[in-house]
């Protein structure tokens, strides 16, 4: 009877023991983060995190998914299917807007990407040859939102161009092929498109917002307010070690490219390589390389939220202490910059 009852005893122990979670009997923290969008060269920088261990250092076991656009992004988070997303500051602003409490932990794009573009030899040379144009851009574009306060900076009136709702997979095919004046777009984009227009002979022009005195904050990670109060400290080491591959990815800019390769073999390496030097232009500018990666401004934060409430439509001022935080970030060294594989700057 004892050796039955010693046989149960061991049976339940071990049933016990194979039921723990991952976090229990490994020491391992489990993430799971979502991409803005389709993985391309934009997200080499994640992926050094990956490969030479840095989130296994810190104790995660970090998933990384595809996304499908911010506002997908936000139901997800809020909804807990993944612990952080890669969000817009718009649509993190409509959310806020919606009573969802989240905030933005670290700065991806600090330079918006946000770009109109048109052909070489169309007779648009500036933003004041737009006027009596037709623009392409998808219904709900973030680009779309900010381009009435873009126009009136520059003394132009919106009202005098036609905006055609168009499909994001069309918009850069529609345009090479002339059924566009211009589209809105991420300055990210241009290697991809200039191969598509290089094919035909044409070359794609493109300028960007933030060089006509729209200064905003462009796209981020995000997280739920209940998620910072929980898991404050693997949200800590989730940052630590991606802004540490982000470090590593801008000195070894290759290197990065080809662990993030490894993982989509698909992809072309040459205008991966060159979108990953325009997502570097992007994150490291003069205010992150004061300030360090990732970390955030309040007055930029002030003016972004002005300027795109006010093209969202909203009615109140959400505080500016409600849409962001540094408090999760560590302050690292802005790296040396690696070589690049494009000569000319955005």
């Amino acid at each position: 009877m004892r050796r039955v009852a010693f046989r149960i005893y061991m049976i339940s122990v071990l049933a016990f023991l194979f039921v723990l979670p991952a976090q229990n009997s490994h020491g391992v923290d489990e993430v799971g983060f979502v991409l803005p969008w389709v993985p391309f060269g934009r997200d080499a920088g994640w992926y050094p995190a990956v490969e030479k261990g840095f989130y296994a250092a810190e104790g995660l076991k970090v998933r990384i998914d595809r996304g499908y656009g911010g506002a997908d992004n936000i139901k997800k988070v809020a909804a807990g299917s993944y612990d952080i997303g890669g969000v817009d500051t718009g649509s993190l602003l409509l959310a806020r807007d919606q009573g969802i409490k989240m905030k933005i932990v670290g700065m991806y794009h600090d330079k918006a990407p946000f770009v109109l573009r048109w052909m070489e030899g169309s007779g648009i040379k500036s933003l004041k040859d737009l006027e009596g144009k037709t623009v392409g851009a998808p219904a709900g574009d973030s680009n779309l939102k900010v381009l009435p306060a873009l126009m009136s900076l520059n003394g132009l009136d919106f009202k005098k161009i036609k905006v055609i709702n168009v499909d994001p997979t069309a918009r850069e095919g529609m345009l090479v092929a002339g059924k566009l004046d211009a589209i809105t777009g991420f300055h990210i984009q241009q290697p991809t498109i200039d191969a598509m227009a290089g094919k035909q002979g044409k070359k794609v022009k493109m300028t960007l917002f933030a060089d006509n005195g729209i200064d905003v904050y462009g796209l981020g990670m995000n997280v739920t307010e209940s998620y910072m109060q929980e898991k404050g400290e693997i949200l800590k080491k989730f940052l630590r070690a991606s802004v540490k591959s982000m470090a590593y990815s801008v000195e070894h800019p290759d290197e990065a490219v080809k662990l993030w390769l490894k993982h989509y073999p698909q992809a072309d390496p040459k205008i991966n390589r060159q979108v990953w030097d325009l997502t570097i232009d992007g994150m490291l500018t003069d205010e992150q390389m004061r300030l360090g990666i990732w970390r955030m401004d309040r007055g930029k934060w002030e003016r972004t939220r002005d300027i795109l409430s006010k093209g969202y439509g909203l009615k109140k001022k959400i505080p500016v202490e409600d849409l962001y935080t540094n408090e999760f970030l560590p302050t690292v060294k802005p790296p040396k910059r690696g070589s690049r594989t494009i000569a000319r700057q955005w």
